[in-house]
């Protein structure tokens, strides 16, 4: 899956010398949280949030620091918070450490870049040139589009069967043991021992995940390790 699967294509954006006032006017029209700024020749200089634009001077909900924190914080970044308060165009307001993503990236590489930066939406480019948006919203569209798409899916008891086992064996990290897996008209019941109540949940939601399945009846024992351990 890639991005250019599940970017928007019609994106709103803004230019440098906007004014505040108009960029959050078009937020509100358009019930969008964030807008790319772009440049003439439509490339990515910054991006611009409604988070940028709630600590207005205009509505008087700019930072009102106590004094020990003003000077904690030093007069740079007083005057930072200053600008952003009171300036009047999108250049001033925006934030120019803007991360972008390539159309042809594997969604994984958005959802890793979301995560790191701690952003809810990244610009698409292509060359450079911006060429759409891709959002959390987005993101959790594709999600409802696989779920939706597996549902219709049908496979009989031997391949759920076997692809249950294919992605035991895929995950290393999953410890069972005597581990039985039946399946019966779709109805997988799972039994064995686990070391951990974490690894029980696992063994059934990967069991849950296979294609055709109904239903999951747990059977697993939880065995604590340590309660095995003999005494010395």
């Amino acid at each position: 899956m890639k991005v250019s699967d599940y970017m928007r294509i019609e994106t709103i954006t803004a230019s440098a010398d906007m004014k505040a006032s108009d960029v959050a006017s078009q937020m509100v029209r358009s019930h969008v949280s964030g807008m790319p700024v772009v440049d003439k020749s439509n490339k990515v200089v910054g991006i611009i949030t409604e988070g940028d634009l709630l600590r207005r001077a205009e509505i008087e909900t700019e930072h009102h620091r106590p004094r020990w924190l003003q000077f904690l914080l030093g007069s740079s970044r007083l005057a930072e918070d200053y600008v952003k308060s009171h300036a009047r165009t999108v250049k001033d307001i925006m934030s120019k450490d803007v991360a972008v993503i390539d159309s042809n990236a594997p969604l994984d590489d958005a959802v890793e870049m979301m995560e790191r930066r701690g952003v809810k939406r990244l610009p698409v480019v292509n060359g450079g040139t911006l060429v759409g948006i891709i959002s959390r919203a987005d993101i959790l569209a594709a999600f409802v589009y696989k779920a939706r798409s597996e549902k219709k899916e049908s496979a009989s008891d031997g391949e759920i069967r076997q692809a249950i086992i294919s992605e035991f064996e895929k995950n290393k990290w999953l410890h069972g043991d005597r581990l039985s897996i039946v399946v019966r008209n779709g109805e997988v019941d799972i039994s064995g021992t686990v070391m951990s109540e974490s690894e029980r949940k696992a063994f059934v939601t990967l069991a849950e995940s296979a294609a055709g399945v109904k239903k999951v009846h747990d059977h697993l024992i939880y065995v604590d390790p340590i309660a095995l351990t003999p005494m010395i």
